[in-house]
């Protein structure tokens, strides 16, 4: 229940047809460049998780004081414009909702809002973001997580996205059945994939995973993505039933060439993908 929920949400933020724009006159880029961005950004969607944001909350959140910030009736529900004796500063609201239960694990959160720890690390939130894993008596569980705002952390580890600050809208499902089968899906939005402001991917709905599952290729890719290179323009990437793991790119009906991914990151992981 709360996957299909957390799906339809982040399903409206990172739809690819809405980003795709006509480009200019641009000379195209060779495939491989556009290849190059693909497979950083496969790297980089697996680090953007709400796990990591709930890190990042609670450490902030240690600082408070029974008054500072102030909740509400509801519990996890913060408003306030305060500062504990101790140095630490709470600007904004967020919401936030964990149930711990064996086989129906979540939490989520959602707000705008500025933390301050006394040593002056900032946490700005301004979205929402969440994680769960299910099981059920049959042995299968479904990990899931979705982040979809802006935000930042100091103290996050140096060179990661949220260090960086940054403004993701990714959803991501990791299913694994009482065989040991996977089957994996993402879609949304990342943007400055190696560094570059410019350079972005959006996840029109990609599946991996083992042909149990219904899936037409075992453990190769199908879907859509969308590449969009340092002039700004967007170029398409379609992998079919080929099941050879590469893709075909075109931009307003022309072809440009093929752009294959080494996709075995999203399979070959231990506890969690993320």
């Amino acid at each position: 229940m709360h996957i299909a929920w957390l799906v339809g949400l982040v399903a409206g933020c990172g739809s690819g047809g809405t980003l795709v724009e006509p480009g200019g006159d641009a000379v195209p880029p060779p495939a491989s460049d556009l290849q190059a961005v693909f497979q950083t950004a496969m790297s980089d969607v697996l680090a953007v998780s709400g796990e990591g944001l709930r890190v990042a909350y609670d450490d902030v959140m240690t600082h408070g004081s029974p008054s500072c910030p102030s909740y509400y009736d509801t519990q996890g529900l913060w408003y306030d414009d305060c500062s504990t004796d101790g140095g630490a500063e709470f600007h904004g609201y967020v919401y936030e909702v964990e149930q711990y239960v064996p086989g129906d694990e979540y939490w989520t959160i959602y707000g705008e809002a500025m933390g301050r720890a006394p040593d002056s690390r900032d946490f700005d939130f301004s979205g929402y973001a969440y994680y769960g894993d299910v099981s059920d008596d049959f042995g299968n569980r479904s990990l899931y997580t979705g982040v979809a705002g802006t935000f930042r952390w100091e103290g996050a580890e140096d060179g990661s996205w949220l260090k960086e600050g940054g403004s993701p809208a990714v959803y991501l499902l990791a299913t694994t059945d009482s065989r040991g089968k996977r089957w994996m899906y993402l879609e949304g939005a990342l943007g400055d994939v190696g560094g570059d402001p410019a350079q972005a991917v959006d996840f029109g709905g990609l599946s991996l995973g083992d042909r149990t599952f219904g899936l037409p290729c075992d453990n190769e890719p199908t879907g859509t993505a969308w590449i969009r290179d340092r002039e700004g323009a967007w170029y398409e990437l379609v992998f079919d039933t080929a099941c050879d793991g590469c893709g075909r790119v075109s931009r307003d009906g022309d072809d440009h060439g093929e752009v294959c991914a080494d996709f075995s990151q999203w399979l070959e992981w231990e506890g969690k993908p993320w």
